[in-house]
């Protein structure tokens, strides 16, 4: 027989250290316990794996056919995929500086460790929602440091390149149409750039694939019990993605889809499934699912009273909340996108690619059309074999995009579900053992896919090459961090000024993973806590007294954003809803009146600025 392939027993060993760090910051005695008992468990995943290694291990292979006939093809391939991976080679040996990573992806994991345990952290709605990749960030940064971080996020991508190859080299005979599906993600330049920092969404993409390819496992396995198991496996894996982000939810709707279309085409695609598989594989998702996130809704009930927080507001209600907040950002997020007519829906599977720009218009982040022209090209040239492997590929990314689509239509929560159409896009690749024109042709569309990837990403490319000094030992990270996070200078000023306990507020900033000091800030401009709270209050000198009596002294402004943020409030609102972009304008100009009003510059540097708000002689109460 053969051995299952090791990532499955990775992807496990990589599911056990996040829960594993997650009970361990539980604040009890039997943490301890849990901690040795996953020790355990990996210890045994990693001594069978070892034992199948040896058992399974053909020196022979390494004289195999395949080795022996690379050709030109396979070098193309290579290069292509080195090509793609420059920019964020230039990046992930870098200090983090992107805007989510030093907001909660790192910032989080940091406050955690600090605490020794989960804690309540003020106005960071991040913190109570599923972090389970967010975990592992904690152990490298107990262990190693934030650099460490970026590269396991870097590396999860990587492996996500490994399994569809492995997929493609074990089920389509050829490893080039994995290879092909990893240079047509990397030309979309949201999931290039996420492969050089600590977010989360490549990392998403890897246990996406995992969940796929334990699916086929499911569906080619003849022995009842061996499906069953698979499936089992598929379900965890799709209860780790929903751990790690509410809309990993969605991996549930690409398989049930990818077995739905394999129950429906069953003798056509000739897999020896039926209903009650489809039945089977719904109630162990479902239970899998439960499990693997009901610890992050406990956890979220102890610390704000809703288990889904932010969501569902009116049933569950949620501390640092309100009904405000909740339908700016129920509005603000389907504001996001072209529209949401039929037309729009219809389009948006072509405009996503075509027309994605980092604006919320423009569905934030950046794409590329490649994935469309290997789209094409493999519906019109994927041979008869692997139509099966064509159609199955796509069912699941549109089980995915359908309720994508129906919620936030942002960029970054689809790129879990693109490994799955961009195999399926490159499955053309296949031809190239033909010996007519078709193989001419398919190796220019790969050339003219490498194109439009290095045209789409030479913007991060050059832009990442101002990081070579750091990368290469010429800049320390301070002079490094001064030029790219923009309150990294006004950090050191307080902490310099400052005790260790005393709480900073930001206004117009929320970057805070640097600042060694307990801060307050938004999560999110769109649903501000402080801009409710001073519409709440009705003028500035309100909003100083509430300020003032809970002992603030010191406010950090983020000047760049705020000039931002009030050109945009001024000219168009972040809302559909008028009145909520006229309740959010009436906060701002309470903001903007009690800066000017009653704060004290006293330290700028790079477009950020420190405050200091006169304290009065009697300081009771808490700001939240």
């Amino acid at each position: 027989g053969e051995s299952p392939p090791i990532y499955f027993s990775l992807a496990i060993g990589i599911m056990a250290f996040s829960y594993g760090t997650f009970f361990f910051l539980i604040k009890t005695p039997l943490r301890y316990w849990l901690l040795l008992i996953v020790a355990i468990f990996i210890v045994i995943v990693v001594l069978k794996e070892t034992g199948n290694f040896f058992r399974y291990f053909d020196p022979s292979r390494l004289n195999s056919p395949h080795i022996q006939s690379i050709g030109i093809i396979d070098i193309v391939l290579v290069l292509s995929i080195l090509i793609l991976l420059l920019p964020p080679l230039l990046e992930v040996f870098t200090p983090p500086y992107s805007w989510d990573a030093l907001v909660y992806h790192l910032t989080v994991p940091r406050i955690y460790l600090e605490h020794q345990g989960f804690g309540y952290i003020p106005l960071n709605i991040y913190s109570n929602m599923p972090m389970n990749i967010d975990m592992l960030y904690l152990v490298c940064l107990r262990f190693f440091d934030d650099v460490v971080a970026k590269m396991l996020h870097c590396a999860l991508g990587l492996l996500l390149g490994l399994v569809l190859i492995n997929f493609s080299r074990h089920h389509l005979k050829s490893w080039r149409p994995g290879a092909v599906a990893m240079i047509i993600l990397l030309t979309n330049p949201m999931v290039n750039y996420e492969y050089g920092v600590a977010f989360i969404d490549v990392g998403m993409a890897f246990f996406m694939g995992m969940a796929f390819y334990a699916t086929i496992k499911a569906m080619t396995s003849l022995e009842r019990r061996a499906r069953f198991s698979w499936l089992i496996l598929s379900g965890l894996f799709c209860g780790f993605l929903t751990g790690a982000k509410y809309t990993g939810v969605f991996s549930a709707g690409a398989i049930l889809a990818i077995l739905l279309i394999g129950v429906v085409w069953k003798r056509k695609l000739q897999f020896p499934i039926n209903t009650k598989t489809l039945s089977t594989a719904a109630v162990i998702i479902l239970v899998c699912v439960s499990l693997l996130t009901l610890p992050w809704l406990i956890k979220n009930s102890v610390f704000t009273g809703n288990p889904v927080y932010p969501m569902f507001y009116r049933l569950f209600d949620g501390k640092d909340w309100s009904e405000y907040m909740a339908r700016q950002l129920i509005d603000w997020q389907h504001s996001i996108g072209q529209g949401r007519t039929v037309i729009d829906y219809l389009l948006l599977p072509i405009r996503i690619f075509t027309i994605s720009k980092y604006d919320y218009k423009h569905f934030a982040g950046p794409m590329s059309p490649a994935i469309l022209l290997a789209f094409v090209v493999s519906l019109l040239f994927c041979q008869r074999a692997h139509r099966r492997w064509f159609w199955l590929l796509v069912a699941g990314f549109v089980g995915f995009f359908i309720p994508w689509s129906l919620g936030a239509q942002q960029v970054r929560f689809l790129i879990p579900a693109l490994p799955l159409l961009a195999l399926a896009s490159g499955l053309f690749i296949a031809r190239t053992q033909d010996k007519s024109w078709q193989k001419n042709l398919i190796i220019s569309v790969v050339l003219v896919i490498l194109a439009v990837g290095v045209y789409y990403n030479f913007w991060q490319f050059r832009m990442n090459l101002k990081n070579l000094p750091m990368v290469l030992g010429g800049e320390t990270r301070t002079e490094f961090l001064s030029t790219r996070v923009r309150s990294f200078r006004c950090f050191e000023y307080l902490e310099r000024v400052t005790d260790k306990n005393e709480t900073i507020v930001f206004l117009y900033e929320n970057k805070g993973y640097y600042l060694r000091r307990p801060f307050l800030a938004d999560g999110m401009y769109e649903t501000s806590f402080f801009i409710d709270r001073a519409v709440e209050l009705g003028s500035a000198e309100r909003f100083a007294q509430w300020l003032r009596s809970a002992g603030i002294k010191y406010i950090l402004v983020n000047e760049f954003t705020r000039k931002d943020l009030l050109t945009k409030t001024a000219q168009t609102g972040f809302f559909k809803d008028q009145n909520l972009n006229q309740r959010y304008l009436q906060g701002v100009k309470i903001v903007e009146e009690f800066i000017d009003k009653f704060l004290q510059k006293e330290f700028a540097y790079y477009g950020s600025s420190v405050y200091r708000l006169p304290p009065l002689s009697v300081k009771t109460g808490n700001p939240r």
